[in-house]
């Protein structure tokens, strides 16, 4: 029976020579090992062992993901020391976040296994703010950009516009970049301006005052008080009322960061504004729903998340991680999918997106039944037949493409047809190349072949189109 001082490692290694190489050596080192070859067998023993480190070794990149998500869900603030030959990890570590997983090479000798070990374990600290960042899944091109950007809006306090359909994930990005900013030990406080009444809408924002409202405390402070120093995220901010846009107008001119105030008297409160829209805000400043003024203050940074039927690549990805998810919850052995029904995910239309991926998931979780999921997909098929019809006929790219022609539009002074054709043929012409280059990954003799153009035609035309 190992000492109470004694720290146990989970150790996840399929190549049984190796696995007893490192179990001998963990021993020696005065650790307490315990052994798994497959990662269902090792998620499950997790929480009655309670581990202090895991080390994994001999996972490809996409089963390594799903086991750190996996991992993150059984105890959040839990170590990984991976053991891995393939290079691109850092990235991936990096792109998503993960604060409490090393790297070390598969050949390394004993001292720098035992090293990487002892720093891991050291190093970490446990922290709920470096454990609690939200888990985005998705690698498809448009994620990613997106994923490495949250970094670096962490590090500014401007104001983000966070634009996608319903169901995208916009809520889980605002939450990640107030998680990854130095704000992150404030509070981060959330709003959805299409659920309250304007006045309750008002008081939760800015703080109530008597005669307001009945059954509420006098004089009781808002969402922009009690973030001080956070995040106030503000969802669907078309909605906001004009009176009530003309207040966070005067409120955002106020607002300064400490480094910018003269002194107490001289500063409000400080807090970041983060707001997302499923309508375009360009439209109803056009017709005069929305204040141009509010638009370009909160327009400083730009998100576009883009449904879940244009990155079908994430779909597989986010289907394991929510039947992982919810197995896990419920205790239940893993729901098995066949290539049909991973298919017919594939080419399902999703009009409420991820959110709804996820509750097909879990019902067919509770339900103990897969064969629900096809049942569901069937009927929702049905139902959205002339919504997929009418996207199809836009093309992926069409609310992007309308934004587009306005902005043309509003800049040009040549109205002629043929000006106006060659002009958007250019543009559509550089798209596609742009949208080859990154499906081959940006390898151009694979996008030549995907263009069905020549290699030289395609690099004269990157040349034209300024892409390198």
């Amino acid at each position: 029976m190992p000492n109470a001082d004694q720290q146990k490692i989970v150790l996840l290694v399929k190549d049984r020579a190796r696995r007893d190489n490192l179990r001998s050596q963990l021993a020696d080192w005065g650790f307490v090992p315990f052994i798994f070859e497959n990662e269902r067998t090792c998620l499950a023993n997790l929480l009655p062992l309670n581990p202090d480190l895991v080390i994994a070794g001999s996972l490809t990149a996409d089963r390594a993901i799903r086991f750190i998500h996996s991992l993150k869900m059984i105890r959040t603030n839990l170590p990984l020391l991976i053991i891995t030959e393939d290079g691109g990890f850092k990235e991936i570590i990096e792109t998503n976040g993960f604060t409490n997983v090393r790297l070390v090479a598969e050949h390394s000798p004993s001292a720098v296994i035992r090293s990487a070990i002892h720093s891991t374990l050291s190093s970490f600290t446990g922290e709920p703010d470096e454990a609690g960042y939200p888990v985005i899944i998705g690698d498809s091109p448009a994620m990613t950009r997106i994923k490495n950007m949250i970094p670096r809006l962490g590090q500014t306090n401007e104001a983000v516009l966070i634009i996608g359909e319903p169901g995208t994930g916009k809520e889980l990005v605002a939450s990640a970049i107030h998680r990854r900013s130095s704000r992150r030990k404030f509070p981060l406080l959330k709003v959805n301006a299409v659920e309250l009444p304007y006045r309750l809408l008002e008081g939760e924002l800015f703080g109530y005052a008597p005669p307001s409202l009945k059954n509420v405390p006098l004089n009781q402070n808002g969402m922009f008080t009690f973030a001080d120093g956070g995040t106030v995220f503000i969802k669907e901010i078309w909605a906001l009322p004009d009176f009530l846009q003309g207040k966070l107008i005067k409120y955002l001119e106020i607002s300064k960061p400490p480094a910018e105030a003269a002194d107490a008297a001289d500063r409000s409160v400080d807090l970041r504004i983060i707001a997302s829209t499923t309508k375009d805000l360009t439209d109803l400043t056009d017709s005069g729903e929305f204040r141009t003024d509010l638009y370009h203050r909160l327009d400083v940074i730009r998100l576009r998340l883009p449904p879940l039927r244009q990155r079908v690549e994430d779909i597989a990805p986010l289907t394991d991680f929510f039947i992982d998810k919810y197995c896990l919850e419920c205790g239940r052995s893993r729901l098995g999918l066949s290539e049909e029904m991973r298919s017919t995910l594939q080419t399902y239309f999703w009009p409420n997106n991820v959110m709804e991926l996820e509750q097909l998931v879990r019902r067919a979780v509770l339900q103990g039944d897969n064969k629900r999921l096809m049942k569901d997909l069937a009927a929702g098929n049905r139902q959205n037949s002339s919504a997929r019809n009418a996207e199809r006929c836009q093309g992926p790219n069409h609310l992007a493409g309308q934004e587009e022609i306005r902005q043309y539009l509003r800049e040009t002074s040549d109205y002629s047809l043929k000006g106006v054709r060659q002009e958007f043929m250019l543009r559509a012409e550089k798209r596609f190349i742009k949208k080859a280059l990154d499906k081959a990954n940006w390898n151009r003799k694979k996008a030549a072949r995907i263009l069905d153009i020549s290699y030289k035609s395609l690099l004269n035309k990157m040349k034209v189109f300024d892409l390198s």
